[in-house]
């Protein structure tokens, strides 16, 4: 059963710039609820913010631990400034939820850690040389049970929809599966989509962008 975050949430995810459609969203929420497990919680790429929302609320009431941000644009102080405000703002509406901003790359970050219970993976530049490198840093981290969503892939950038298929082909990672057709429809009944601040349209598609994926570690 899928599950929506509450209504008053879109407010704050819509107004935030950023590379993600609501479906998307969604579609993340319902992954997140899945996370257990002590391993560490990190998001390789939160640019504005918007994913990173979405995995706060899924956590507002688990009791979740860190979950660190990785984002080498957070170099710039202004860019900093204006993510760490827009999500400390949304979370004075959450409780139990902790984030650390930092401005690591993921291939620095990745060797620190051992077990890791999520992963949020949306690949820098997602080249093939850049995916080549972060995949064999976590693909054995992920606990049993962990999750890894990966954003772009079934997209025109080749190498993420690759790595996806290649953690599945390992027989290390199985696919978690949504009914796309429904959370379609929850958004056009809601009007999701408009006004969302996002540039990660393609209005050749019959439907919000869906490119994301989720893996569970067997």
């Amino acid at each position: 059963m899928i599950k929506y975050p509450p209504i008053e949430f879109w407010v704050h995810f819509k107004k935030t710039k950023g590379a993600m459609s609501t479906a998307e969203a969604i579609f993340l929420y319902n992954a997140c609820l899945q996370v257990d497990g002590d391993g560490v919680c990190v998001e390789m790429g939160t640019a504005y913010g918007k994913s990173a929302m979405v995995t706060l609320m899924a956590w507002a009431d688990k009791g979740r631990k860190t979950l660190f941000l990785l984002e080498p644009l957070f170099e710039g102080i202004d860019f900093l400034r204006e993510v760490h405000t827009s999500i400390k703002d949304f979370q004075k509406e959450l409780h139990n939820t902790n984030c650390v901003f930092l401005k690591n790359l993921s291939t620095d970050f990745l060797p620190k850690y051992d077990k890791y219970s999520y992963i949020f993976w949306d690949s820098g530049d997602h080249s093939p040389e850049l995916v080549n490198k972060e995949k064999p840093l976590l693909e054995d981290k992920v606990i049993k049970g962990g999750i890894l969503v990966l954003h772009d892939i079934n997209s025109q950038f080749t190498a993420c929809t690759e790595a996806y298929n290649d953690l599945i082909n390992s027989g290390k990672y199985e696919a978690i599966e949504y009914d796309w057709q429904e959370i379609f429809d929850y958004v056009a009944k809601n009007n999701l989509e408009d006004g969302n601040n996002s540039w990660h349209q393609y209005p050749e598609l019959p439907h919000p962008p869906n490119f994301i994926g989720a893996l569970k570690r067997k």
